[in-house]
């Protein structure tokens, strides 16, 4: 991908077309034989390439297997290997004027995935990187390029390309020893784990690789060249891009950026110019002889990333590149894999050699510097395992070496079919390692809310403030530091995911309860203002709630929050939490919530039922109470063990004694959990009534100011009352 020579991987086949000859295709009336068509040929590859992509992703991910898996499987299925030997199917798909669109099509899509990955990366996460990071990037690069040099040498004759009077085995061995940026936070980015400690290390170091590995790059095709001059042409013009893209490019967009007003969209025009610029160094780069990823790439790291401009800029484009045009690309490796052409099973061994000793390479630094990052060995391991997944960057690669001749048949469909197995086995590995654990894991997406115009696009992307060295912090990064100090801190395992989203009101409930439903998000908890001043004129804030509770499918609590009754240190913890239990489907959650918080050693719970007096009659009523009672049976047979655990079962004669009692088990507590709906009549007369109606009337009544003093930290959960919901948190 960041070699420099020229594009000999986008050769098309020779194609002789008569020029006084002009066809028709006008459907089925006309000409029966409508696939012939070039275009329509076209659209059908990208059909099938997307249909069964998406097939196998859903028949594939239940054993976690990651997208570009799925995407290279579909190709082999679309390729000589499966459909392919059907000739009337490989007549049709691959004809010679086929294939020269087809080639063109797909390293397009190639290019432009190249560049709307690049715009996602932080350039400025090299200075920041700490120097142990630093270090930990070159070791992870130099330890598994050794390895593999020793090995290549050792089984001497059977390494591919050796003898050929090329400088393939040691081209094989570095891009096959380096860690690849967009690889690696593609798979971060599916896995969830690109905002959080382990993905920011990860992506770090990768930058420092990819630097690294440029400069090696252009030493290396340079000193292919023929003659001192042209050697030195070559690397001078290489070099020339960097600086026009620094110096000239980027300021122009920071102009853009600096045109666009806080808070809204770029302009669309602004987003076409950027592409127009970025297809104009793609044949400037073409034109001195480098290749067009190169150009792509570096606007890719030119373009400021964020909002507003990469932001707009990945909006537009990711959708219809990933999803659409990508599959395309992997169509075409899979047509140029062939598994019958595997014959000699030598190659097979020496290629999963070159695998294993890669990996203990990058297993071997990643160990070595885990004390100096204070990082646990299990955690070193799972970042050795993320290091060595492969990708778009090593099958680009190989599609050249192939079209140059410098690999056969053979050797490129190993080498195709070894990243699929290598990121078949890491992937699932990756995810068993996260989830396993001495305790139950916490993972938890904050999200900063950012209110624009109500014209503008609603927008959601990881928060990166946090990696920055601000001198004057703002308040959300301050806590956003704060959950960040609780991961590193927490003795169980915590991961913390920042974001930030930009929306008008009306339109946040919907981006972010289909953020949830997406990650499958057991709860959302949204703070609370108990003033008039925080909901505004307006009441918006007030509208949020209402809609964040209504479409929300899982469960949504409203967080009342009055801070801590006393001071806190990583020390000295303690906390009181209290759950008034009443029955229905909204206090089983809080009963859940609690059942959760008595794993932590330093959480005192205490848990009222109260049990209205009174007649239950329907059929409903009876098989809520049946639930109600099991689930507080089967707590307390859970925490009968567990000293910082009490419970406590009342009887009320009515509301009034209901308030007696809520203010004798709430008064020395920091936070109170109960639900907001009960199904009892006395209690659902009184909700018009209510202040805010949002907290139902037991959640009101204790939120109000003059309750105990309002001292206490309230927090109201409303179960999703759909049939397909969610099991409890």
């Amino acid at each position: 991908m960041g070699s420099t020579t020229h594009n000999a991987m986008d050769t098309p086949p020779a194609v002789c077309v008569h020029l006084n000859k002009t066809q028709r295709y006008n459907a089925i009336f006309w000409k029966p034989n409508h696939s012939d068509a070039v275009l329509s040929t076209l659209m059908l590859q990208i059909i099938l390439s997307v249909v069964v992509t998406r097939t196998l992703h859903v028949i594939l991910r239940p054993l976690k297997q990651s997208k570009i898996v799925c995407s290279i499987l579909a190709g082999v299925i679309l390729g000589p290997s499966v459909l392919g030997r059907n000739k009337a199917y490989s007549d049709k798909m691959f004809g010679s004027k086929e294939l020269l669109l087809f080639y063109t099509v797909s390293t397009l899509a190639a290019y432009l995935y190249v560049f709307v990955a690049c715009i996602k990366m932080d350039v400025a996460m090299i200075n920041r990187a700490a120097p142990h990071t630093r270090k930990l990037s070159l070791f992870c690069l130099i330890l598994p390029f050794t390895f593999v040099v020793l090995l290549t040498n050792g089984i001497g004759k059977f390494m591919p390309g050796r003898g050929a009077g090329n400088g393939l085995p040691i081209h094989f061995c570095f891009v096959y020893s380096i860690s690849y940026f967009i690889v690696v936070t593609q798979a971060l980015d599916e896995l969830n784990l690109l905002s959080s400690e382990l993905g920011q290390l990860s992506s770090s170091i990768t930058m420092i690789n990819e630097f690294v590995s440029g400069v090696f790059i252009i030493i290396g095709v340079a000193t292919e060249q023929k003659g001192t001059r042209n050697a030195i042409y070559c690397a001078l013009s290489f070099c020339s891009l960097i600086p026009v893209a620094v110096f000239f490019v980027r300021p122009i967009f920071r102009r853009i950026i600096n045109r666009t007003p806080k808070g809204k969209p770029v302009e669309e025009r602004y987003v076409i110019a950027v592409i127009l610029m970025t297809f104009i160094m793609g044949f400037i780069t073409d034109f001195i002889g480098a290749s067009c990823g190169t150009a792509f790439m570096i606007m890719g790291f030119t373009v400021p990333d964020g909002p507003p401009l990469g932001m707009a800029i990945v909006r537009k484009c990711e959708l219809i590149v990933f999803d659409v045009l990508l599959p395309l690309f992997f169509f075409r490796i899979g047509y140029h894999t062939d598994l019958s052409a595997i014959r000699n099973w030598k190659e097979l061994v020496i290629f999963g050699s070159l695998v294993v000793v890669e990996y203990l390479g990058r297993l071997i630094a990643c160990l070595l510097f885990s004390s100096s990052l204070k990082m646990k060995e299990r955690k070193a391991v799972l970042l050795s395992l993320i290091l060595s997944l492969q990708g778009v960057v090593q099958l680009f690669q190989s599609i050249r070496w192939q079209q140059q001749k410098l690999i056969d048949d053979q050797t490129y469909t190993t080498i195709v079919m070894g990243i699929v197995v290598v990121n078949a086995i890491i992937t699932p590995l990756i995810e068993v390692f996260l989830q396993a654990s001495d305790g139950s894991p916490v993972c938890a997406y904050i999200i900063h809310l950012l209110a624009i115009s109500s014209k503008s696009v609603p927008t959601l992307a990881p928060y990166k403030n946090h990696l920055k060295m601000i001198k004057y912090p703002s308040s959300s990064d301050n806590i956003i530091r704060a959950f960040l100090n609780y991961a590193e801190r927490s003795k169980g395992p915590v991961l913390i995911e920042p974001f930030t989203m930009i929306s008008p009101y009306k339109y946040m409930h919907e981006t972010i309860c289909r953020f949830g439903e997406k990650i499958h998000a057991p709860l959302i908890i949204v703070p609370f203002f108990n003033s008039e001043e925080a909901h505004g004129i307006d009441g918006t804030l007030r509208i949020f709630n209402t809609n964040i509770q209504a479409f929300a499918k899982c469960t949504v609590g409203l967080l009342v929050d009055r801070g801590l009754r006393s001071t806190v240190n990583s020390t000295t913890f303690s906390y009181n939490m209290a759950v008034i239990f009443l029955g229905g489907a909204d206090d089983c959650e809080a009963l859940a919530l609690a059942t959760r918080a008595s794993r932590h050693s330093n959480v005192t719970i205490t848990v009222s039922r109260i049990n209205m007096k009174g007649n239950y009659t329907t059929l409903g009523d009876k098989m809520q109470r049946e639930v109600d009672n099991t689930l507080f049976r089967n707590f307390k047979a859970m925490s009968v063990n567990n000293g910082n655990v009490v419970y406590h079962e009342l009887v009320a004669d009515g509301i009034e004694d209901l308030m007696k009692s809520l203010r004798r088990l709430t008064n020395v507590c920091d936070l109170v959990v109960v639900g907001k709906r009960h199904q009892i009549p006395e209690l659902e007369a009184l909700l018009s009534w209510a202040k805010y109606p949002e907290l139902g009337v037991i959640g009101d009544t204790i939120a109000a100011p003059d309750f105990v003093g309002g001292r206490m930290s309230v927090l109201v959960l409303k179960h999703h009352s759909s049939e397909n919901q969610w099991r409890h948190f």
